[in-house]
């Protein structure tokens, strides 16, 4: 670290080393940002010294990068959190003319179905749930084959879909959903030559394929088709990535259901692609025993077969699908939600070694 009086020099994600002249003397402080606690000082001096040490230990450095992923996360998640609050005021008010347009219709819609659910409720003398799914930025209800139709052209989309629970009333709930594009990181190019984007238009999953597979034929060597699948499908492992991110970004401590689309990789040029949907039931607070009510209440069996439901019944999702329950995003052997085996659960593939 450079040494200089009156500078504060950045060793570390969060931390500086601030250098100060008092009566013709010089102090040296180092300063964790958001670190206070006896714990924070000690994992700040052994990042420090996996840092400034060459010799230090493996298990410092993995603390180290640990805390840096951390500091890049909470960046970004509040860069996230700036643009999302940018993009509802836009969004906000791009719908209030279309709301006012619908308004009537929305409503009318709602009570009927309201009215439909109360009598059929009291012929049968049973319980029962009124499900309702929206989008998140607009204000109105709209009918349920709209919204199944809007979140399976996300998903074909290569886009991250999330579902959060809200129960208002005993006869009401509700799932509100998001929409979040790993294009919008822009870590790395995810998307294959031609496939849109900001200049043109967004192409889909198997738009993307297709174009791909437009350059080969029946008549290509298996080697070349091969090479070219391997190079074709990494852009869709790291699309996998940043969906990944996206999803511990913005839900770092609630629960959510989440829902992205990938397809498989044929083994020949004949061989139909497939498409198939992972469904995540994310609660990163389960291990820790830190849950509130209602991030409990997202994850639990009949709040997610409610929804599960609705989306099988109104044709949101493909036939080819993966459920599975995660609290971290980590990738490796052993993983949840490590790319390669919720590749091969979902398209029931095998593992050749």
């Amino acid at each position: 670290v450079d040494q200089k009086v009156g500078a504060k020099e950045v060793v570390h994600p969060g931390c500086f080393l601030e250098e100060t002249q008092e009566g013709g003397g010089k102090s040296h402080s180092a300063t964790c940002a958001g670190r206070n606690d006896p714990a924070g000082a000690a994992a700040t001096t052994s990042m420090l010294m996996a840092d400034m040490d060459p010799n230090a230990s493996v298990d410092d450095k993995i603390m180290a990068l640990k805390h840096k992923e951390a500091a890049s996360l909470r960046q970004l998640r509040d860069l996230r959190n700036e643009l999302l609050a940018l993009r509802n005021e836009a969004e906000k008010d791009r719908q209030a003319e279309a709301e006012a347009v619908h308004a009537e219709e929305d409503a009318k819609f709602a009570t009927a179905m309201q009215k439909k659910m109360e009598a059929k409720n009291s012929n049968n003398g049973k319980g029962f749930t009124f499900c309702v799914v929206r989008f998140h930025a607009p204000n109105d209800v709209r009918d349920a084959m709209r919204e199944a139709r809007f979140i399976n052209r996300e998903l074909d989309l290569g886009k991250l879909v999330t579902f959060t629970f809200r129960a208002e009333g005993q006869k009401e709930e509700k799932f509100l959903y998001n929409v979040s594009d790993p294009n919008d990181l822009d870590l790395i190019d995810i998307s294959s030559p031609g496939a849109g984007g900001k200049s043109g238009k967004r192409k889909t999953l198997l738009d993307e394929y297709q174009k791909w597979r437009s350059g080969y034929s029946v008549l290509t060597d298996w080697q070349d088709w091969q090479a070219g699948l391997k190079v074709f499908m990494q852009r869709h492992r790291e699309r996998y990535n940043a969906l990944l991110t996206l999803l511990e970004v913005e839900y770092p401590t609630t629960s959510a259901i989440a829902i992205f689309r990938l397809i498989d990789d044929p083994y020949e040029y004949t061989q139909p692609v497939k498409q198939g949907d992972v469904v995540i039931i994310w609660s990163p607070g389960r291990d820790a025993g830190d849950m509130s009510l209602e991030t409990r209440t997202t994850t639990t069996p009949v709040v997610v077969g409610n929804i599960m439901a609705w989306l099988e019944k109104n044709n949101a999702l493909v036939s080819w699908r993966y459920r599975t329950d995660a609290a971290d995003t980590d990738q490796g052997e052993g993983g949840n939600l490590d790319y390669d085996h919720v590749y091969r659960k979902l398209f029931q593939k095998t593992r050749v070694f």
